[in-house]
């Protein structure tokens, strides 16, 4: 809840930051330069928030690749965890022959 709070706060300031820069015809990045051409502290400012953008996009996508790594991780030990515990059960929760891999004994063969 409070990211998507954050969010839609950031949100709503670069809707109002995208009407003040049209307002003065600022409409990409070569006109944005033009503009701030003979404005040193705006032109300071501006590229202090380029960058701080581009940090958070940054840590953004390492973190989305380092959930999606975690998540692959766990999902691959489930598999392993589920695949060892149905080869040791005779019957399942639902009092069916539990399915044995290929290779695999059921209790009591031997």
């Amino acid at each position: 809840d409070e990211k998507g709070l954050a969010l839609e706060a950031l949100s709503q300031v670069s809707r109002v930051r995208q009407a003040w820069l049209a307002e003065r015809g600022v409409s990409d990045r070569a006109s944005a330069q033009r503009w701030l051409q003979d404005k040193p502290a705006a032109c300071d400012a501006w590229f202090q928030l380029e960058n701080a953008i581009q940090r958070a996009v940054t840590l953004n996508e390492f973190n989305g690749r380092h959930i999606n790594h975690g998540l692959h991780r766990a999902r691959e030990a489930l598999g392993v965890l589920k695949a060892a515990a149905s080869s040791m059960m005779a019957y399942g929760p639902d009092g069916a022959q539990a399915e044995v891999p290929i290779g695999g004994r059921h209790l009591g063969s031997a």
